[in-house]
């Protein structure tokens, strides 16, 4: 059960990002009452690759990652996000079988439901696509993010989450 949840650990991304909104925060209110309604985030991290899946070896390569997203809010506590995120890197993963998949410069793109259970925590998942020249993965993204306020029109959001990548991992 731990190699299958190792395996399935493509990147976890520890970020903090710095969001500039467009009106403030989602809490502060406007003349019409709906408070703010769009989000424009940029994020950097790291993500952690496992090197080799033939064994159950705990070897990761910490690969940079940038990234843009755009929230849109559609209730208090549901929100809709569209994340784009890039690996600056080129590094060669041991797959089953003694064959080696090598990865460079991948664009996850990801649809995600935000779900805010009180009032700073939100909790996110959604599909993606991982693309890069030679080849394509379905992803899925959970995490889970805790936002400060910093003022009214920007916040800091360390986040945590991990994308499954089908057929590549598993």
């Amino acid at each position: 059960m731990f190699r299958y949840i190792s395996i399935a650990c493509l990147s976890i991304i520890v970020s903090l990002t710095a969001l500039a909104q467009e009106e403030g925060i989602y809490e502060t209110e406007t003349h019409t009452g709906q408070g703010h309604l769009n989000r424009l985030g940029l994020c950097s991290g790291l993500t952690f690759v496992p090197t080799d899946l033939t064994n159950d070896k705990k070897d990761y390569l910490a690969v940079p990652t940038y990234g843009i997203e755009y929230i849109r809010k559609i209730k208090k506590w549901f929100l809709l996000g569209f994340v784009n995120e890039f690996e600056l890197e080129n590094y060669v993963i041991e797959h089953e079988n003694e064959e080696s998949i090598e990865r460079s410069y991948i664009y996850v793109v990801s649809v995600l439901a935000l779900f805010k259970p009180v009032k700073n925590l939100v909790i996110f998942a959604g599909p993606g696509y991982e693309l890069t020249s030679d080849h394509n993965f379905e992803v899925l993204k959970i995490g889970v993010s805790y936002e400060f306020e910093l003022s009214e029109k920007w916040d800091l959001a360390p986040l945590v989450y991990m994308d499954k990548v089908s057929d590549l991992y598993t």
